[in-house]
């Protein structure tokens, strides 16, 4: 009975199908990857070289590239700066800008490097002794400055900086800067009397024109020529004339004394 059990039993275990497979998960579709944002194209860098005023022409003094000075007032200043030239022979330039930003600087560098590098291939500090001068306004700024060149002694310093923080300086919160700057190059005038440099013109030199002087004209040792006859005739011809004449008369005198004899 035990072995007939055993093999029915063998026999409905045979008989039991296997678990059915459990069906495979289908795989879900891998998701697209997320989009970036198009990228726009960047403009080159551009690189802003500092703009500096063309160095004026013979005989001018202002450059106001800062649009600070009426007519009248760039004309005054030519004039000044024209007798200081030709009485001392030193140069003093005005410029103005507008700014250092609108002149091409960064808001690292400053007014005292950008006027240095003006001065410098203006070529003023070689003028003379390197002892020109340059007074330099950056309008909205509110920035001056009074430079002086490298063969200036340092005891003059103090008084450069004088005229640009007391006189230059104020003036740029008003509308008065012209008459400020009118003023400075006074004080550079009598600076510059005070250095032993001569600031009054010859009296045969006429005031500027336009900011011009013409040098004096040479003086002629010869007299100028005159319409009278006796004018044109030299001294010694005149001697001579007049030493015949009187030997003529003494001949006459002897010759009737010898026919009377």
């Amino acid at each position: 009975m035990t072995r007939t059990f055993f093999v029915a039993a063998l026999a409905t275990a045979l008989a039991v199908p296997p678990a059915a497979a459990q069906p495979a998960e289908p795989a879900l579709p891998a998701s697209p990857p997320a989009a970036q944002p198009a990228r726009t194209a960047q403009p080159p860098l551009i690189e802003l070289k500092p703009d500096y005023p063309a160095p004026p022409t013979d005989g001018i003094f202002v450059s106001d590239r800062g649009a600070v000075f009426t007519v009248d007032e760039q004309t005054r200043l030519n004039k000044a700066a024209a007798k200081i030239r030709f009485a001392s022979g030193l140069p003093v330039m005005v410029v103005t800008v507008r700014s250092l930003e609108a002149m091409g600087m960064g808001p690292e560098q400053s007014v005292d490097t950008y006027a240095r590098e003006v001065f410098r291939q203006w070529g003023i500090p070689t003028a003379k002794d390197d002892r020109g001068l340059m007074i330099f306004i950056s309008r909205d700024d509110k920035q001056a400055r009074v430079l002086l060149g490298a063969g200036w002694a340092a005891e003059h310093e103090p008084t450069a900086r004088r005229i640009a923080e007391a006189t230059l300086t104020p003036a740029l919160n008003t509308t008065k800067v012209g008459e400020a700057v009118l003023l400075s190059m006074r004080e550079v005038e009598s600076m510059l009397g005070r250095a032993g440099y001569s600031t009054e013109l010859p009296d045969t030199v006429a005031p500027p024109v336009d900011g011009k002087i013409l040098p004096p004209s040479p003086q002629s040792a010869v007299p100028p020529p005159s319409s009278s006859f006796i004018a044109t005739i030299g001294r010694g011809t005149w001697l001579a004339i007049i030493g015949g004449v009187v030997v003529l008369i003494i001949f006459a005198v002897l010759a009737a004394k010898g026919r009377r004899g």
